[in-house]
C-alpha cells in the first residue's frame, strides 16, 4: 500500500515474505523504485536471527535524499517490530513498523500500545502486517461478521493513539484485499498503514 503523510513523503508498506534470495531482493527494490518510495516499511524480511529464520523480520528504509536524523531505535529481539524516533526534514517524528504473527496473544497488543503511548513523539506513522482485519464489513469476504478480540483491541489502540487507517480514509467504501486464504476461500485486507 502507498500513502503520502503530512510531511509529503511517499510511504510504502509491503510484506515481502522473505528477502533471502538476491533475485527477489533486486525485484523488490526495483518495484519500490518504480513506486518512488521514500520511506519503506518491510515485513517478513526473514533476515532475523537464526532462531527466527524464514519468518518475521521488519525493516524501515529511507530514500538517500531524505533528511532523516535517527535519535533512538527500539527493536523486538524476535523481529516483530522496530520503532525509530528522529527528525525528518527538521520535524520530530516516530516511525513504527510491525509484523504481528497470526494468533498473537492479547499481551503482545498491550506491549505495543504501551510502547507507542510512551515513546511516540509528535507525528507517529505506523505501518505493518497486523494479520487481522479492522472492519469485518469492508476488509474481508468472510460471512462471519463478529469482530475478533484482536480486532477490537487493535481498533481501541487506534482510537487511544489518535491513529487513522490511511488506506481506508483514502478508499472509503472500497473492498480491496491483500491476502487470500485457500482453505477458507476468503479474501482479506491485512497489511495496513496507519
Amino acid at each position: 500500500e502507498v500513502g503520502n503523510p503530512p510531511h509529503g513523503q511517499r510511504i510504502v508498506t509491503l510484506n515481502v515474505n522473505g528477502l533471502n534470495s538476491p533475485i527477489k531482493r533486486e525485484r523488490v527494490l526495483r518495484g519500490l523504485k518504480r513506486e518512488k518510495a521514500q520511506i519503506i516499511f518491510l515485513q517478513e524480511t526473514h533476515l532475523s536471527p537464526a532462531e527466527y529464520k524464514n519468518r518475521r523480520g521488519v525493516a524501515i528504509i529511507f530514500q538517500n535524499s531524505l533528511n532523516f536524523e535517527l535519535t533512538k531505535e527500539i527493536n523486538d529481539k524476535e523481529g516483530r517490530f522496530v520503532l525509530l524516533q528522529g527528525r525528518l526534514q527538521q520535524m520530530p517524528i516516530t516511525l513504527f513498523n510491525i509484523y504481528v504473527p497470526p494468533n498473537s496473544n492479547k499481551a503482545f497488543f498491550h506491549i505495543i500500545l504501551d510502547l507507542l503511548a510512551s515513546k511516540s513523539k509528535a507525528t507517529l506513522i505506523c505501518g505493518g502486517d497486523f494479520n487481522l482485519v479492522l472492519s469485518h464489513r469492508l476488509d474481508t469476504t468472510s460471512i462471519k461478521r463478529l469482530q475478533s478480540r484482536e480486532t477490537r483491541i487493535m481498533n481501541n489502540i487506534l482510537v487511544e493513539l489518535g491513529l487513522l487507517d490511511v488506506w481506508r480514509e483514502l478508499h472509503n467504501g472500497d473492498r480491496v484485499y491483500t491476502y487470500y486464504s485457500v482453505p477458507h476461500k476468503v479474501h482479506s485486507r491485512l497489511d495496513c498503514e496507519r
